[in-house]
């Protein structure tokens, strides 16, 4: 699998596939982003492909998920990015969970005591940990989870501290530590 600009598996290639995509004066998010500004370039580019109809495929809009997480701004922007047009031809089975059908788990459900669903981990999550269902593989049953601190009053922690790549049922599990392995987290999906 490749991206959709054909280039390598980059955040910079996410960049190029998105704004490929966007109109003239919109496509100035990449420069946005190559100067240091890049949550509002995250937040151009997600918006101008959400406005224009422009139609994108699962494997472009995990990576601009996990972009938007890199940069902070993904809790502001899933809705945006959910409501962006489908591609038509997409043939790829990655798919971003809806927020509304990610965001809310309930706490009690989804904690990490110090084994994950499906087996022992080498190295579990903290107990109290929550795990948020994010982006899956649907050919292949993989699963990309954010890790996410259960606070005092109730609510998750805003930044993911790591990230969870695992399958329903099965022991096979890789655990990604810090919140910025999001990529990292995403490459290894994709090469499952």
């Amino acid at each position: 699998m490749t991206w959709e600009s054909g280039e390598g598996e980059t955040e910079q290639a996410v960049w190029r596939a998105a704004v490929a995509l966007l109109p003239g004066a919109e496509a100035a998010a990449e420069e946005w982003a190559a100067i240091g500004e890049q949550e509002a370039a995250i937040e151009a580019a997600i918006c101008g492909l959400c406005a224009h109809g422009v139609a994108i495929g699962g494997e472009l809009r995990a990576g601009l998920s996990v972009v938007a997480e890199l940069w902070g701004c993904r809790q502001a922007l899933a809705d945006r990015l959910n409501r962006c047009t489908d591609a038509a031809d997409d043939v790829s089975t990655l798919r971003v969970m809806p927020p509304g059908e990610a965001e809310s788990p309930a706490i009690e459900e989804c904690v990490v005591q110090q084994a994950a669903v499906g087996g022992e981990l080498a190295e579990a999550p903290a107990p109290g940990t929550a795990v948020v269902p994010w982006i899956v593989c649907e050919e292949r049953g993989w699963e990309l989870d954010r890790l996410h601190v259960c606070e005092p009053w109730g609510e998750l922690s805003f930044r993911a501290t790591g990230y969870l790549l695992r399958r329903s049922a099965e022991p096979e599990q890789e655990l990604f530590h810090g919140p910025l392995d999001a990529w990292s987290a995403l490459l290894a999906l994709r090469e499952r």
